[in-house]
């Protein structure tokens, strides 16, 4: 006979990795650095080692990079959706580019290369239309 732990199987997923800058604390307002993710003893999950009962993304606004274009970021995430359908991935991925050139996406809508039918609108009303 099968026991109840081996019928159900659960788990928990979290859309962190290591190198990730999470909130963390009791007011989610300690910036910390996710060097390693694990399990405490009751399989709930920890991260450097803490428990992560509660944590919140760091957004753009509160990081270094909130010179970014606010325009060109959402244009990005846009256009990332290509390669994943998690809004989070698809931000680092758009702030990745633009921490290279904070122009990229408006380089790349410039020499037509957007596909995607939601980011082309997005850049031509927001970023070509300020650009002029």
């Amino acid at each position: 006979m099968k026991s109840l732990s081996q019928i159900l199987k659960e788990s928990i997923t979290l859309d962190i990795k290591e190198g990730d800058t999470i909130l963390m604390g009791k007011f989610l307002n300690k910036k910390t650095v996710v060097k390693s993710i694990g399990k405490d003893e009751h399989g709930m999950p920890t991260v450097n080692g803490k428990k992560l009962c509660k944590f919140r993304y760091l957004n753009v606004s509160e990081s270094k990079d909130s010179n970014i274009d606010k325009d060109e970021l959402i244009t990005g995430t846009l256009v990332e959706f290509e390669h994943t359908k998690n809004k989070n991935e698809a931000k680092k991925i758009a702030l990745d580019h633009l921490k290279e050139n904070p122009k990229y996406y408006s380089k790349l809508y410039n020499a037509g290369l957007i596909d995607e039918p939601k980011a082309a609108k997005y850049a031509e009303e927001y970023l070509i239309n300020k650009n002029n």
